[in-house]
């Protein structure tokens, strides 16, 4: 099993540039909380999330200046792996540009059998028969992540680039007598002490009214290590919708295929999919 779906993050950023555009920034806590599933690879997250947001240059006004803001807060990410909690700093300097840095705390726990999973090598096998006949364990790391944004809007088309960088720290898991690990959120190898970079790039078309953006998301994952590569092509469907008072509503669905992967392919009929709601809301 597989319990990352951190494909979602470059929707946020996408939902954030349409939102930026429909209503003015003002300084305030804001909260949401989502789940999170896809199927090839399986996976499951729940990430809570609170922040206090205020905008970047007050009084300053233009369609580049409007929405900007900087943002500083906690976000925890729960699966049946692991326990993620990180400490984030987000600014938007200019309407077309977004950054998010991350950092904290990543526990593994093997309470539900899916925990730290030690490897001998980058190639070692890590498709899923091969995991449960490992012997996983318990312990704490860190994870930092660095991700830069490119977006923009021409008419009702909407645009959205991101590039990850995310350093693991594993050391402190314990003595496994193994230098390598299986990450499931990106489902690759890594070092105890490694990184990986990818990149989301989604263009969509958001129909005015109607709460509704529709297009094509391609992702790539790449680990410097190893050179190993994962790459993913998908349609992509976002619906928001406003609740009563300061809430609204999300729902995000994702349907597509792997030109590139070491265990899943569309030739054996392993299509990819996932699907988040999202819940979210301000603090008067």
């Amino acid at each position: 099993m597989v319990f990352g779906v951190g494909i979602f993050v470059v929707l946020s950023a996408l939902e954030w540039r349409v939102l930026a555009e429909e209503e003015s920034a003002t300084s305030k806590w804001a909260w949401s909380q989502s789940i999170s599933g896809s199927v090839n690879p399986l996976g499951l997250d729940v990430t809570s999330r609170i922040s206090y947001q205020s905008p970047l240059y007050e009084g300053k006004k233009g369609i580049l200046w409007e929405s900007t803001l900087w943002e500083v807060g906690l976000e925890n990410s729960l699966t049946p792996a692991y326990d993620s909690l990180s400490l984030l700093f987000h600014v938007v300097p200019i309407a077309f540009f977004d950054l998010r840095v991350m950092g904290g705390f990543r526990y593994a726990y093997d309470a539900l059998g899916f925990g730290y999973t030690p490897l001998a090598a980058y190639d070692s096998p890590f498709d899923r028969d091969t995991r449960k006949q490992i012997d996983r364990t318990s312990g704490l790391g860190f994870r930092y992540q660095v991700s830069p944004t490119l977006q923009g809007a021409w008419n009702n088309f909407v645009f959205a680039t991101t590039t990850h960088w995310v350093y693991f720290d594993m050391r402190g898991i314990g003595e496994t007598g193994q230098e390598y690990f299986y990450e499931p959120s990106v489902n690759v190898v890594l070092k105890q002490t490694d990184l990986y970079w990818g990149n989301d790039t989604i263009l969509a078309y958001r129909f005015r009214g109607k709460g509704l953006i529709a297009g094509l998301l391609h992702s790539i994952t790449y680990v410097p290590g190893s050179g190993y590569i994962t790459e993913r092509i998908s349609l992509l469907g976002n619906y928001s919708y406003p609740l009563p008072g300061t809430l609204s509503l999300s729902i995000s669905a994702l349907v597509g295929f792997y030109p590139q992967d070491r265990y899943l392919s569309y030739d054996t009929g392993k299509l990819y999919g996932a699907l988040q709601v999202k819940l979210q809301g301000r603090m008067k």
